[in-house]
């Protein structure tokens, strides 16, 4: 049925009560997959974001890690300079891409040295930060509130202050970590470091540098150190004493 309107002369469809409660059923239905939709395309598109910065190499290369690491991890801390030594040195045949694991119930500070991580990454600068975390790990893990050397090393590598608070805030930084840490348990992933080379599991840096080893054989020696040329002051040498007479030397008879 409808129902003529008075004033236009069109007719206007009559909707019963019982439609018009479907119809704000459906359309809450509708909001909320949308909600959900929309919440899942940003996580995805910031852990894109977050991928693209946490990798570094050549993407066709013949070698790929995937890492599992806890910040807070001495082992991890250890690894990270071994693939730092293999990538300097062959930057074109090895790729790397970093992953969070942290390891709340063991190291206090993981979960935090993660989201510094990853605020870096929104900013591009995921590698500084991970080095600047790795060398002074020995450092900020004995501290109290590390979150103060996290601070001054977010300045010291250039990231924009409003934009790591901002980031820091945002719930998605510690949900996009916790998947990713997810993701790793769903693989078989139970401790720090992990690796997956060339798609095979490998825990522990004994079982990375093996692999790597297997590979590339094993790493140069880093340069050395520069020698200063400037020469030194020489020492005034003392002069030797003339021998004592060997009559003075020896030890008298008892008579």
């Amino acid at each position: 049925m409808s129902k003529k309107n008075k004033n236009s002369g069109a007719c206007k469809p009559k909707i019963s009560k019982l439609g018009a409660t479907a119809l704000v059923v459906i359309l809450g239905v509708l909001s909320v997959y949308a909600g959900r939709f929309i919440v899942k395309h940003n996580r995805e598109k910031i852990s894109a974001q977050g991928e693209k910065a946490r990798a570094k190499g050549n993407p066709r290369a013949d070698f790929k890690i995937v890492e599992y690491i806890d910040f807070q991890c001495p082992a991890c801390a250890k690894g990270s300079k071994i693939i730092r030594d293999y990538v300097a040195q062959y930057p074109t045949r090895i790729y790397v891409e970093m992953k969070y694991f942290p390891l709340s119930q063991m190291h206090k500070f993981a979960l935090l040295a993660c989201q510094y991580a990853q605020c870096a990454a929104r900013q591009d600068k995921f590698w500084p930060m991970h080095d600047a975390l790795i060398d002074d790990q020995s450092i900020w893990d004995r501290m109290l509130n590390a979150e103060t050397m996290f601070r001054e090393m977010a300045g010291k590598i250039g990231l924009d202050k409003a934009a790591l608070d901002a980031c820091l805030a945002d719930k998605e930084t510690e949900k996009v970590i916790l998947s990713m840490k997810e993701h790793g348990k769903s693989l078989g992933v139970q401790s720090t470091p992990t690796y997956f080379v060339n798609g095979k599991m490998s825990v522990g840096i004994k079982s990375l540098q093996a692999e790597l080893e297997k590979y590339f054989g094993p790493v140069k020696s880093p340069t050395p150190p520069v020698v200063s040329t400037t020469a030194a002051s020489p020492v005034p040498s003392t002069p030797k004493s003339a021998p004592e007479p060997l009559h003075l030397l020896q030890t008298p008879a008892r008579q």
